[in-house]
């Protein structure tokens, strides 16, 4: 009888799972999906709302419209207006108050999404810390992956592979219930940090998905995976997660690095597979082999280069660096070091890259170390996460304090032929700016100034005269999981969604779970 129920015991966090989650709502995102912080100085919502001062209340001030809620010490002020226009001003003297949406869902005017001003189902807990305030959504959790799926895949995707993307963030979803942030109130953000939640608003399409995959997750060995991770877009590999994050390193993983295509990952057309021959991972790169059919090919990232001069690459460079070395002083960390070892506190004006040569590379192709000789020394920069930091192919100005640089001591007086006529003042500054950059992609378009450098399986290439430099690449994201869209090649190929999951994710299976409720 005591082993039964110490078996039954053990299988319960896989049987039940609960039916809300909670997520702390950020004040912005980037264009990438990071949060920019959860700190409000004001939280606008708007819908047929019920005011309660806790969880537990049975009754609650009914309201109609908007409402503004502001920090005060030791105090949340709940301000909305009657119909005759008479304000009225409630004032609840605890750190916290709930706010129920009465018809489902409620805008949160005091924020933006891709999508535009967002709505969420389910009801908001209010905290007050500090003199800021936290939103935080507690929502049923298939409302929630309802609104994961078309923030994290094309919702013209397969109905196949929004029910893989479906069933891999619910996975995450009840991982995160159980061992995220509950101390402080809620399991996850947002973001990337997490999964990115309501950036694109209500698609019935996905709640349907939702529905039809409800308590569907992946396990392994009988226990839910804790370690999934998804991209959008391969250059041909996919990457172990110990290829791309430290953390990983010497641990069992779930995700191993293969090919992902149909054939054999020693052959591509008339290229040889050699993860150490830099001039193979450059004419990888650079072409798409012909005879190997590619399950990410529909990308417009499977391929895309961008090509700078020199100078201006020396210049971006210069400042990654210097924010790479300022990272690693403060963090007492090691991401930029000479090549004894020595880490590197400072970096100083650059005049010239003369040469950049990967030291590193990861079986699947993922640059791990890369070596930039310069002028001024060389510097050795690790991790695939912090190189990508370094390439991001977006233009900006530099300026200088002339007595702050080592270079030769003139300025330009602005005349016509824009000689040197004097010495330089100590008031005197000098400006790079850096010309726009265009990557380039398989498909033909060209983005300008991009954000960040779609993932770290690149090369690079010097001109001739060394002048200027290209940098050729594949894929989109860190390249550790399923890729998304060579996800939903293998579904237009017919392929289930349990075929795909395992081709991703080895020694897996598909379980249905029930709800704890």
């Amino acid at each position: 009888m005591r082993k039964l129920l110490l078996l039954i015991l053990c299988l319960m966090p896989l049987l039940l799972f609960p039916q809300e989650i909670r997520v702390i709502i950020s004040n912005g995102l980037d264009t990438n999906g990071m949060t920019l912080g959860y700190e409000f100085n004001e939280i606008k919502l708007s819908g047929t709302l019920v005011i309660k001062s806790s969880e537990i209340d049975q009754e609650g001030t009914d309201i109609q419209g908007e409402i503004s809620i502001k920090p005060g010490d030791g105090v949340i002020l709940v301000s909305y207006s009657l119909e005759g226009g008479l304000k009225i001003t409630m004032y609840f003297y605890q750190n916290t108050i709930v706010v129920q949406s009465v018809n489902g869902t409620a805008q949160v005017l005091s924020t933006k999404r891709r999508s535009g001003t967002p709505s969420y189902p389910g009801n908001f807990i209010v905290r007050l810390s500090n003199k800021k305030l936290y939103l935080i959504n507690a929502v049923d959790l298939e409302e929630y992956i309802a609104r994961v799926i078309p923030s994290e895949v094309a919702m013209n995707f397969n109905d196949t592979t929004l029910a893989v993307q479906a069933i891999i963030s619910r996975t995450r979803a009840i991982h995160d219930i159980r061992t995220g942030l509950k101390s402080q109130g809620y399991h996850c953000d947002d973001s990337i940090r997490f999964q990115v939640y309501n950036n694109e608003g209500f698609y019935p399409k996905a709640l349907r998905i939702a529905k039809e995959t409800e308590g569907m997750v992946l396990t392994n060995n009988g226990s839910l995976m804790n370690s999934l991770t998804f991209f959008s877009s391969s250059h041909g590999f996919t990457a172990g997660n110990d290829e791309i994050w430290a953390v990983y390193r010497n641990q069992i993983v779930y995700v191993n690095p293969h090919i992902s295509l149909r054939g054999t990952k020693s052959f591509f057309g008339n290229l040889n597979y050699d993860p150490k021959d830099e001039n193979f991972w450059l004419a990888f790169f650079k072409t798409i082999p012909n005879g190997v059919e590619f399950f990410d090919i529909e990308s417009p990232f499977f391929r895309w280069s961008y090509t700078i001069d020199n100078f201006d690459l020396t210049k971006l460079l210069e400042t990654r660096l210097k924010l790479l070395a300022d990272s690693d002083s403060k963090n007492k960390t090691k991401y930029l070091e000479t090549l004894s070892g020595t880490p590197i506190q400072k970096v100083d004006y650059l005049e010239e890259i003369r040469d950049i040569r990967v030291v590193k590379r990861s079986e699947s192709g993922a640059v791990q170390s890369i070596l930039l000789e310069t002028d001024n020394g060389k510097y050795l920069a690790h991790t695939p996460e912090r190189i990508q930091s370094l390439f991001r192919p977006r233009n900006f100005t530099l300026s200088y304090d002339m007595e702050d640089i080592s270079v030769p001591e003139y300025y330009i007086d602005g005349s016509e032929n824009g000689q040197s006529t004097s010495q330089p003042q100590e008031s005197v500054k000098i400006s790079y700016y850096i010309q726009d950059i265009y990557l380039n992609l398989k498909n033909g378009s060209k983005l300008k100034n991009y954000a960040i450098l779609p993932s770290p399986f690149f090369s690079v290439e010097f001109s001739k005269d060394k002048q200027q430099v290209t940098i050729y690449g594949g894929g989109f994201g860190h390249g550790v999981g399923l890729s998304q869209y060579g996800a939903n090649y293998l579904a237009k190929k017919g392929w289930k969604v349990e075929e795909i999951l395992s081709f991703y994710y080895k020694n897996t299976k598909v379980e249905k779970i029930a709800s704890s409720n």
